[in-house]
This record gives C-alpha cells, structure tokens and sequence, in this order.
C-alpha cells in the first residue's frame, strides 16, 4: 500500500524542468533576436469594414475563453494530483520549484524583454494605429489598443501558468518511493507514474493547440485593415502558428522523452519471475499505440498548419 509521505524527487530529476522551459525563453528571445523590423504597411479601411471587425473580435473573444477553460482544467487537475500523489513534504518541494518558474515567466512576460513588442507586429507601431483607427471607425474613444494590450498580456500570463504545470507535473512523475517496495508494488508505482505522465502530455498538447487558436484569431484581427497587404500578412500570420507549433512540440519532447525513458528504465530493472513477459510489454500497446503517442506529441507542430488550411478553403478570406 503506498504512502504519501513515502516518496522522493531528487534534484537532479527536478532539473529536467530547466531545458524545456529554457526552450520557451530561447523561442521568444530569437524571434525578437532575428526579427524583421522594417516600416509597416498603411492601413487601409474598406467599406464593409464593420462586419470584418466585428467577427474578428468575437473570434478573439471565444478563442481566449477557450483557452482559458483548458488552463483551468490543467490547473485544477495539476492541484488535485499533486494533493492525491504527496504528502505535504514532496508538495511543497514541487510546488516551490512550480512557484519559482511561474515567477521567473511572469517577469519575462511583463518586462518584455528580448521579444518583438506587441505594438510593432508586422512594422514599428503597426497594431496601435491599425487598432486605433477601428476603433475610430467604431465610433470608440480610443480606447481599443489598450484593452488588447491588457487581454495579450493576461492571456500570455494564463498560457504561462499551465505551460509550467505541465513541465512540472510531467518531471514529478519522476518521484521515488522512500520505502522499499515489493516487486508487485514496485509495478504498480512506476505504471502510476507512467498513467500520470500521459496525462501530463496529453494536457500540454491540449493546452499549446489552444494557444496556436488563439494567436492565430488575434494575429488575423489587423488583416482587415491592410488592403493590398493583406495576402503578405496572413502568410506571416501562418509562419507564426509554425513557429509555435514547432517550438511547442520540441518542449514537449523534451520533458516527455526523458521522465519515459527513465521510467522504462525503472521498469526494465525490476526483477523478472518465471513466465514473465519482457518489459516492453509492461507498457507499450503495439504499433497503433506508439503512433498515437508520436501523434500527440507533434499535435502543436500539426495545428500550426491549420492557418494554410482554413486559408485554401476560404475561411480567412
């Protein structure tokens, strides 16, 4: 029978952590450190502006509700697992590790440091005056440009929030127990550590396919306004979906290939009696199975090509 308070997670395991949220930070300073940043188009408002406008905020408005329903349930299935898992020792070494990482993104995110600023997208002050003159074509007060700000900076900060979970929760799938276990409980711990891991993995896919929706709805909202530009911006619209979706799914491989193999490890270790089938068989489900795992840890590399997609079949036109 497990113990709460019997199990451990050494530093070492705990530094798995680093390299994929290192990866987050290395994305964002390279697209500032190699961005282009030459002059923006002009804007030009068409007549039928007020319809474009309007569904484009609502797509904004429904794809960040969604996401924040993602993050919500990470974050309370993160919570619950790690009351269910430790004792109050092990919650507090993991959740203090989870509490430093979040306050590390939170200053990169509010210092902007490194990163193309929001207000020069597409050229120096391109969203500020594409917004401001929606607005103004709303009838508005000017407003507009410092709402988004708020909303991309509060969005960010939620992504952020559950992107650590998941690093976190996935690396403390790596926890030792304290005791000396039997062979059969020593089992069935490593296949609990491994049903979390999965878990683990199939949230951050969840969770960075819902970013890639939502940047593509707020990056597509200025399009409306470009004219002739428009063609040029969209396929920027659909290099950056890549570019998430690529560097989403190197972070994913980077914590979900090192806690699996050193928890097939684990099991590969484990005595076997007379009769017993190899450990590969312990864990893996055949061909279809491994494919699903590929599947959904590519799944933000995959949702990064929908921008070209929905754009051949006219829904971005």
């Amino acid at each position: 029978m497990r113990s709460q308070d019997q199990s451990t997670l050494s530093l070492p395991a705990t530094m798995l952590a680093l390299p994929p949220l290192s990866l987050f930070f290395l994305a964002d300073w390279l697209q500032g450190w190699f961005a282009w940043r030459g002059s923006a188009p002009a804007v030009a408002l068409p007549a039928d502006i007020g319809a474009s406008d309007a569904s484009a905020r609502l797509l904004i408005l429904a794809a960040s509700l969604a996401l924040v329903a993602v993050v919500y349930l990470v974050v309370l299935r993160f919570f619950a697992d790690v009351l269910d898992e430790f004792g109050p020792r092990m919650r507090r070494w993991v959740l203090g590790w989870y509490a430093g990482g979040i306050t590390l993104g939170a200053i990169w995110v509010m210092s902007g440091w490194g990163q193309v600023t929001l207000s020069d997208q597409l050229g120096a002050n391109f969203l500020p005056t594409a917004i401001t003159s929606l607005d103004a074509a709303a009838g508005g007060n000017d407003t507009l440009f410092g709402r988004f700000e708020v909303l991309m900076t509060a969005m960010r900060l939620v992504a952020m929030l559950a992107a650590g979970i998941v690093v976190t929760g996935a690396v403390s799938c790596l926890a030792s127990p304290l005791a000396t276990l039997g062979q059969d409980e020593e089992r069935a711990y490593i296949r609990r550590q491994r049903a979390r891991l999965h878990g683990y993995v199939s949230a951050s896919s969840v969770l960075l396919v819902s970013t890639i929706v939502w940047q593509v709805a707020w990056m597509r909202w200025p399009s409306v306004v470009l004219g002739e530009a428009r063609g040029a911006y969209l396929g920027q619209i659909e290099s950056a979906a890549i570019y998430s979706g690529v560097t989403a799914s190197a972070v994913i491989a980077c914590f979900a290939i090192p806690v699996a193999s050193i928890l097939s490890a684990r099991a590969a270790a484990l005595p076997r009696v007379d009769g017993e089938e190899p450990e590969p068989a312990l864990f893996d489900q055949g061909l279809a199975d491994t494919l699903g795992k590929v599947l959904v840890v590519a799944a933000p590399a995959i949702a990064s090509a929908l921008p070209a997609l929905a754009e051949g079949v006219g829904l971005l036109r």
